[in-house]
C-alpha cells in the first residue's frame, strides 16, 4: 500500500526544512547539561574519583579566591565544558582535525597532570611556570576541538576555566604548605584516574 503525504504533514514539512533530530536533541543535550551544571548533578555523570577531585578544585578555588561565589562560578564553567565536550563527542561531532586536537590534549593533560602529581610528591621541585604552560597548552587544545560547536560565550567560559585553575597564582595557592591536606586528596584522584585509564 502506498502512502501519499499531504503538504501539511508535520513531518514532511521538517524534513524539508533539513530538520535533522540528532542535530536537535544534541543542542538540548548541552542545553539541558548546561542549565543543570552544579556540583551535585556533576557527581550523576562523573564518577565519585572525578567528582572528589572537583570537590577539592571547588574547595581549593574558595580558598584561592576568598569568594565561596566565585569558586562556584568557575566550577560551572568548568562541569559545562566538560560535559559539553562529551556531549560532542558521544554524538560523534569532532571531524577529523578536531579528533587530533583531542588526542593531543589528552596527551598533553596527562603530562600536566604528571607534572602536578610530580611536583607534589618531590620537595621543592614546584615550578609553577612550568605547569601553567602546559594548561594553557591543555585551554589552546581545548578550543580547537570545540572552536566549531560552542557558542562565544561558551568559548569564553571554556578559555576562563584554564586561565583560572592554570593560573600561576591558583597553582602557587594550591602547592602552599597549608593547602597541602587538599592537595593531597587531589593529586591521589589524578592518580586513581590515571591508573583507572581515565586519564
Amino acid at each position: 500500500m502506498k502512502v501519499v503525504c499531504v503538504d501539511t504533514c508535520h513531518y514532511c514539512n521538517m524534513a524539508e526544512s533539513n530538520f535533522k533530530a540528532k542535530d536537535m536533541g544534541m543542542r538540548v543535550q548541552k542545553k539541558i547539561f548546561g542549565k543543570m551544571a552544579t556540583k551535585g548533578i556533576a557527581k550523576v555523570f562523573i564518577d565519585d574519583t572525578a567528582g572528589k577531585a572537583l570537590d577539592c578544585l571547588y574547595r581549593m578555588g574558595k580558598e584561592y579566591s576568598g569568594n565561596k561565589k566565585d569558586a562556584e562560578r568557575h566550577m560551572k564553567y568548568l562541569i559545562k565544558t566538560v560535559v559539553k565536550v562529551g556531549v560532542l563527542y558521544r554524538n560523534e561531532q569532532l571531524n577529523d582535525d578536531e579528533h587530533r586536537a583531542a588526542d593531543a590534549f589528552r596527551t598533553k593533560f596527562r603530562t600536566a597532570c604528571m607534572t602536578a602529581i610530580s611536583f607534589h610528591d618531590v620537595d621543592y621541585s614546584f615550578d609553577r611556570q612550568h605547569l601553567a604552560r602546559l594548561l594553557a597548552d591543555c585551554g589552546a587544545l581545548m578550543q580547537a576541538i570545540v572552536r566549531h560547536h560552542l557558542t562565544a560565550k561558551s568559548l569564553e567560559r571554556a578559555a576562563l576555566v584554564f586561565r583560572y585553575f592554570g593560573g600561576e597564582d591558583f597553582l602557587e595557592s594550591a602547592y602552599r604548605k597549608e593547602n597541602r591536606a587538599q592537595l593531597s586528596v587531589l593529586i591521589a584522584c589524578l592518580n586513581k584516574m590515571m591508573d583507572d585509564g581515565v586519564l
